[in-house]
């Protein structure tokens, strides 16, 4: 019996670190990395406060109780999982949605779609309220042909109740060999559930889509941020600019968020020189500001943003509004502004904890509230009158500079 606590004990205690910020499972994932060239003053090393040791005789309560289940109760149970068991429940008292564990299976799936490649049925999805929700269709993919919508309830996966289940329970249900069906129970609002079956795909999450409207004006849809976002960007927007664009529209609606170093790579290609976003501690102390260098473009620009627009897309939205490199028109933002830490565990399962957040460049910080437009249009059926409101500011701006 003590070899096992000895086990258990060395489990909890063991860990390698790697640091990310991100909105859920299936959204994709901030790495936090240094940005180059940082101002003088930031380049000072903080010393911090040593580790605090865990001391084992703290722990003897939880062992006492681990060894009376293990030998004494009715039934025979499994190490794997109470142990499993008992790390959801400490992280189930810290009341945070983006803290979470990862089973060795989640954690494939995480990376899986953050490289940007998986087998499936290709939506975003988020636990809220205990309801497995849709965040946005990717683009060109099975969910989307099949009509899922941006907060569908996913209550049903090939007659497994899902209610209650975690993101990363919910989507290994939804994954699956390519040709191979998948049945859903999707609740919308209003509307009565109704099954829809989904036959699964490769998912390649390409997720920027260029395009020229109207009399020159560009268009650019960033449906998330993997790991060729930025370069798929700076491609789109160097291929619109050859093209003549006079100006661009920037369309974030539905866009759940992805790797930090992509938004840090689509605002160094759009963002007015100075700050992208400051990551912030708990006491606001500055961890990390990211920069961009470029000259204001001679174009004006607008963004597109609505209530699932988060994370990443309000780092690339925050810091164009910030800056007054453009205006924002829609909705308000989704409001997913912390930064998270994952650990990758000893039997390669993983542990993500919140551990800072970040702020606009203006030092707002937009966690539980989001960004406001400065054109605030809530959507009409049938039309997109919030691109028509874009258009048509974008029109206006191109009269006052004699274009």
């Amino acid at each position: 019996m003590k070899t096992i606590i000895l086990v258990l004990l060395i489990l909890l205690l063991s860990s390698t670190t790697t640091f990310f910020i991100g909105l859920g499972l299936n959204r994709a994932l901030f790495s936090l990395e240094p940005d180059p060239v940082p101002p003088p003053e930031q380049q000072e090393e903080e010393e911090g406060d040593p580790d605090p040791d865990l001391d084992p005789e703290e722990m003897a309560l939880f062992f006492e109780v681990l060894e009376i289940i293990l030998n004494s109760y009715v039934d025979e149970v499994d190490l794997q999982d109470l142990e499993e068991g008992a790390i959801r429940g400490m992280l189930d008292v810290l009341d945070d949605p983006q803290t979470n564990f990862f089973t060795r299976e989640s954690m494939e799936d995480m990376l899986t779609r953050t490289l940007g490649s998986y087998s499936g049925i290709g939506i975003v999805i988020d636990s809220q309220d205990s309801y497995i929700t849709v965040i946005a269709p990717i683009k060109g993919t099975p969910g989307e042909r099949a009509g899922l919508q941006p907060g569908d309830r996913i209550l049903a996966v090939d007659g497994r109740d899902i209610v209650g289940l975690s993101t990363s329970e919910a989507a290994s249900l939804m994954r699956g060999p390519k040709g191979e069906a998948v049945t859903l129970v999707v609740e919308r609002a209003g509307e009565e559930p109704q099954e829809i079956t989904i036959v699964r795909d490769d998912i390649e999450m390409e997720s920027v889509f260029p395009e020229i409207l109207e009399e020159g004006i560009g268009y650019i849809y960033i449906s998330n941020f993997n790991s060729s976002t930025g370069r798929e960007f700076r491609e789109a927007l160097e291929g619109l600019e050859e093209a003549g664009m006079r100006g661009l529209v920037l369309d974030l609606r539905d866009n759940p968020g992805g790797l930090l170093a992509e938004a840090i790579k689509v605002g160094q290609a759009i963002v007015p020189e100075g700050p992208i976003t400051h990551v912030v501690d708990g006491s606001g102390n500055t961890l990390q500001t990211h920069y961009s260098r470029l000259e204001k473009k001679e174009y004006p620009i607008v963004v597109l943003v609505n209530g699932y627009s988060a994370s990443a897309s309000e780092i690339v939205a925050g810091a164009l509004q910030d800056s007054h490199g453009a205006l924002l028109v829609g909705e308000r933002t989704f409001g997913k502004a912390t930064v998270q830490n994952l650990e990758d565990l000893s039997d390669s399962s993983g542990l993500r904890y919140t551990v800072a957040k970040y702020l606009t460049p203006n030092g707002r910080n937009i966690h539980g509230e989001g960004l406001e437009p400065d054109y605030v249009v809530e959507p009409e059926p049938h039309r997109d009158n919030q691109l028509e409101e874009a258009l048509s500011l974008l029109e206006e701006a191109l009269r006052e500079q004699g274009r």
